[in-house]
């Protein structure tokens, strides 16, 4: 085939030709590129968006958790001042048990022999029980008048198997302590 162009037209048909090429390829490429940069776009707008609504409920969580642990160790301080503090008012209110029960040991007249005590503490007032024997039943009564004259105990309580026996008596005796106020 034989080109009948004069040069310079054909040089200008080529150019045109080269350049409506370059133009149909780059229309291609920009129309395959265009959903893959909007596809782009959209996936990154929507992680920025998830990303804030996130760090939000991070937030959100955060404050929440911190609030709930401020509550909860608000519940354990106060706990803890409750029991620190009854303990305190236990302390204040003690008494002096084992000096009433040292004062009522000593106290006791030489025929009595105390084998064991028990103390309990009641509404009504501390109780404690002596028990022993006694060589004779007046020592017995003696000793339950000693405990009340004394000011130790009151209510003083001598069973009535005290009076059976004269001699050898096993005996129990019950008071209600008395605590001197200082």
């Amino acid at each position: 085939m034989i080109n009948l162009l004069p040069y310079n037209r054909r040089i200008l048909l080529k150019s045109h030709y080269k350049r409506r090429l370059l133009v149909v390829a780059l229309v291609t490429i920009n129309l395959a590129l265009l959903p893959f940069l909007i596809v782009i776009g959209v996936l990154i707008f929507m992680q920025h968006s998830t990303t804030s609504v996130l760090a939000a409920q991070y937030e959100k969580i955060n404050e929440s958790t911190n609030i709930q642990n401020l509550v909860l160790l608000t519940k354990k301080i106060n706990t803890t001042n409750d029991i620190v503090n009854s303990f305190a008012t236990a302390l204040s209110n003690s008494k002096p048990v084992s000096v009433n029960i040292e004062k009522a040991v000593s106290i006791k007249p030489v025929a009595i022999h105390i084998h064991g005590f028990e103390f309990s503490a009641q509404e009504s007032g501390d109780v404690l029980v002596l028990s022993g024997i006694s060589n004779d039943r007046s020592a017995i009564i003696q000793y339950g008048n000693l405990l009340s004259s004394e000011g130790l105990c009151r209510n003083v309580t001598l069973p009535v198997t005290t009076y059976t026996k004269k001699v050898d008596v096993p005996f129990t005796i019950s008071c209600t302590l008395v605590y001197a106020t200082n």
